[in-house]
């Protein structure tokens, strides 16, 4: 060291440039080595650029995928969603579940089937791969702009098929699904997923509370009349929903109508069927009315049928009538059931009508007539024939009041007060006015209660439970010029009573029945009246007596041990109240109406359509607002809201494109026109000869979320837009029932991976 720093003090201008050669070697080697890290950095920084960017591009693409599948799950949503309403009311009693809980499961399998249906590969359980890569636009955009030096590609993990599994019935597992990108230089992105498509939560109207407007096909406030049937011919009108018509329905002659495919047809009047037509109401369709009426015409009903007062067979031609009952029957009329109805209460019926009016029976008053009950499962008849309605009578404004809850009009001469006990004996009953004039003791007949009477098997009128104050009843017929006969019938004490009187007179002396018999014949056809043992029946409930006849042999059957319990009456009244509550709102839960839709000037029009957007909508010089959509096939297809000012027709032409009209007059629908809608007025709607009127659900659901002028057709409906569920379309959220339902949280990944 010493001999260094000798030599480099003997030479120091040889040690500075060996400094400075060893500084700049240093700071050389110094330099090398910072350009080499930066260089190495700089790369590094780039591959991670190129891989950012080449994952974004991979990201994009399930992105994209993800909005297609959202496409696919909306498009399923509502379809599932109208499946559901087209059956909104059907309910499987067996099953144990309550309806709501029917109609989510219902609306978990249409939605899993369509979507499934949607993805569907070439083979069982696998997805379309190409529908998959048709979502993705970066696939062609990227082979457009890159020459093919960039690559994106869409495929399934190495070794796998696209496999789609259904899991629980919940959601849908798309597995398997693979996305790389390559860029021009190499660099590349891999990304595996699953991906899976869950069932939206969706609610649906509660059915206690909205009427089933999807399978609605009329709604006609003041009634529906059937026509232009000619004799001969086999054409029919065809009705195939559900249907409120009002004020009554009427069938003219040779006029043939069939209910179908609708859960209810209700009217609070009269249905009449006229000389030679039929009404038949299938297995699935329940008729509602205050009464049935026909005469010389076919009645079936096949499904269950609520009546509140008689089914009458009216007196008609030789060719008879021709009734079958299958089903169940509800005859729920009766004095207590009338008394505690919402009817009553609210002063719309039972203020003025006699009790005649509020009983339920079967009246046999036609020739030739034939009966058949064999086809009945439950059966109730709540209330006793009446004979007559007269206008005059002592104690006989209520009619003259029979045992039988089922009878045929030959039966009447049984309650005749025999002549020997009237007056002085020597009369007649029948008699003329003038005799019965003849015959008043102060405004009254006089009558002996206590002598036995011959025809009677010697009882008396004090043996047989008449009421003491007003013991008989009057029932006169003129015939013209201030003439006519005067009927002098029995009057009972209670129903009970008139019961076992007729039970008793029919089958305790033969001469009586073989009387009674010969009457009744007139007025039936061989067959008669045809019925299962009683102990066949799931139910079988009667107030009075039910009378059979067929091939010359009668029969009474007795109501002692099926009679009205107090439980019964409680059902009769919940019978006059559903009835009620569908009249108002074609919803069957009475305490599910609002007290202002309970209203009596309320009916079913009032309560589903808000009459202030009415008049928004119809405020203009054409007095119409049309909206517009198109059906499943992409056609075109029209609703109309209409202020009327004359009758609107229904033809052909008209036919072909509307589905849903809305309006406040008259409507006629011609011979022949098939219709498929709904047609809802405050006035009254015509049927002609073949035309045939069915319930479209999927396009009324359609319609009811088109708009025009800035207003949606579900908008004039009271909860409209608890109706309705639109298309998702491209977008993420789904507007419908009320709710927003956002698609995107219906789709996740799972088993994701990157590389």
């Amino acid at each position: 060291m010493k001999r260094i720093a000798r030599i480099c003090k003997g030479n120091k201008a040889g040690f500075s440039m060996l400094t400075v050669l060893v500084a700049i070697s240093f700071v050389g080697i110094m330099a090398m080595l910072v350009i080499a890290i930066s260089g190495v950095n700089f790369k590094m920084r780039m591959t991670e650029m190129k891989g950012k960017e080449s994952f974004y591009i991979t990201e994009r693409a399930l992105e994209e995928i993800k909005a297609g599948l959202q496409e696919d799950v909306g498009e399923a949503l509502a379809s599932a969603y109208v499946q559901v309403l087209e059956q909104y009311n059907e309910i499987d009693s067996s099953s144990g579940e309550g309806l709501d809980m029917q109609r989510q499961r219902q609306f978990k399998f249409y939605f899993i089937d369509e979507l499934s249906n949607r993805l569907q590969g070439d083979r069982e359980n696998t997805y379309n791969m190409d529908k998959i890569k048709g979502y993705v636009d970066l696939l062609d955009s990227m082979q457009a702009s890159s020459n093919g030096k960039e690559q994106l590609s869409v495929l399934n993990t190495s070794n796998q098929e696209p496999y789609m599994k259904v899991v629980a019935g919940e959601s849908i597992l798309l597995q398997y699904l693979k996305i790389i990108h390559i860029d021009a230089n190499g660099y590349a992105s891999i990304l595996e997923t699953d991906i899976r498509l869950k069932v939206p939560e969706v609610t649906f109207p509660t059915p206690s509370t909205l009427p089933d407007l999807m399978n609605m096909i009329v709604v006609a406030n003041n009634g529906i009349s059937c026509v232009g049937g000619l004799a001969g011919t086999n054409t029919q009108i065809h009705i195939k929903g559900n249907l409120y018509a009002g004020s009554h329905i009427n069938i003219g002659s040779h006029t043939n109508v069939v209910f179908s495919e609708g859960e209810r047809v209700v009217s609070i009047g009269q249905v009449t069927v006229s000389q030679g037509g039929s009404l038949t109401t299938e297995e699935e369709t329940a008729l509602w009315a205050e009464g049935i009426d026909l005469s010389s015409a076919t009645l079936n009903l096949k499904g269950n049928t609520y009546v509140a007062d008689d089914l009458t067979i009216s007196r008609g031609n030789d060719l008879g009538s021709f009734v079958t009952l299958s089903g169940e029957y509800y005859g729920y009329g009766s004095k207590e059931s009338a008394e505690g109805s919402y009817f009553k209460q609210v002063g719309l019926k039972y203020e003025n009508e006699s009790l005649s009016q509020r009983n339920s029976s079967i009246i046999i008053n036609g020739k030739n007539t034939t009966l058949n009950l064999s086809g009945l499962q439950r059966f109730m008849l709540a209330g006793n024939s009446y004979i007559g309605n007269p206008s005059i009578g002592t104690g006989g404004e209520e009619g003259a009041l029979t045992g039988e809850s089922l009878t045929i009009k030959g039966t009447q001469i049984a309650y005749l007060i025999p002549s020997s006990i009237i007056g002085d004996g020597e009369g007649t009953n029948p008699m003329t006015y003038k005799e019965y004039e003849a015959a008043l003791v102060n405004g009254e007949l006089t009558l002996d209660w206590n002598s036995p009477v011959d025809e009677w098997d010697g009882r008396s009128l004090k043996d047989i439970g008449l009421n003491k104050n007003t013991p008989y009843t009057t029932i006169m017929y003129p015939t013209g010029n201030g003439e006519g006969f005067v009927y002098v019938y029995l009057n009972f004490e209670t129903s009970e009573n008139a019961s076992k009187f007729f039970e008793w007179y029919y089958k305790e002396n033969e001469s009586r029945k073989k009387q009674i018999d010969q009457y009744i014949s007139f007025y039936l056809s061989d067959e008669g009246i045809v019925m299962n043992k009683t102990d066949s029946f799931l139910r079988f409930i009667t107030n009075g007596n039910v009378l059979q006849y067929s091939n010359g042999q009668g029969n009474v059957i007795g109501s002692e041990d099926n009679s009205v319990t107090q439980d019964v009456i409680y059902e009769q009244i919940n019978y006059q109240n559903t009835w009620y509550s569908l009249t108002r709102k074609m919803i069957p839960n009475f305490d599910m109406l609002s007290e202002e839709e309970k209203s009596k000037d309320r009916q079913v029009f009032e309560n589903l359509i808000q009459e202030e957007v009415f008049e928004e909508m119809t405020d203009n010089l054409q007095g119409r607002m049309e909206f517009f959509s198109t059906n499943i096939e992409e056609e075109e297809i029209k609703a109309l809201v209409l202020d009327q000012s004359s009758e609107f027709v229904i033809t052909d032409e008209v036919a072909e494109d509307l589905r849903l009209l809305i309006c406040n007059g008259d409507v006629t629908i011609k011979s022949g026109v098939y219709f498929q809608g709904i047609i809802m007025t405050k006035g009254s709607i015509t049927i002609e000869d073949g035309a045939t009127l069915t319930s479209n659900a999927s396009e009324a659901a359609r319609l009811l979320q088109a708009e025009s002028n800035g207003k949606t057709l579900a908008m004039l409906f009271y909860n409209g837009d608890q109706y309705v569920i639109g298309n998702s379309g491209s977008n993420s959220s789904f507007e419908g029932n009320s709710n927003s339902y956002d698609l995107e949280n219906y789709i996740t990944y799972e088993n994701w991976s990157k590389r």
